[in-house]
């Protein structure tokens, strides 16, 4: 019977989301870019959402990346 490796296959992809929407979320902090569907935009606002239209980064909200409320830049997935 062959044993499983835990640092194998399974550790190097645990943890990863591919996940898919229309939108993507750019953080003003992590810098990172997540693309989200619609409802998954609706929990990332809740229970405040602000939008400051002068800023790039002109959304207050929740960073799917690195779960922090920050400003970040939402725009149509390409």
């Amino acid at each position: 019977m062959k044993q499983q490796d835990p640092e194998g296959k399974a550790a190097l992809f645990s943890g990863v989301s591919r996940s898919s929407g229309p939108f993507t979320v750019e953080c003003s902090g992590c810098a990172m870019r997540t693309r989200v569907g619609a409802l998954g935009m609706v929990g990332l606002a809740v229970p405040l959402f602000l939008a400051n239209p002068f800023k790039y980064h002109n959304v207050w909200l929740q960073c799917p990346a690195c779960k922090q409320r920050r400003w970040v830049r939402i725009t149509p997935f390409h």
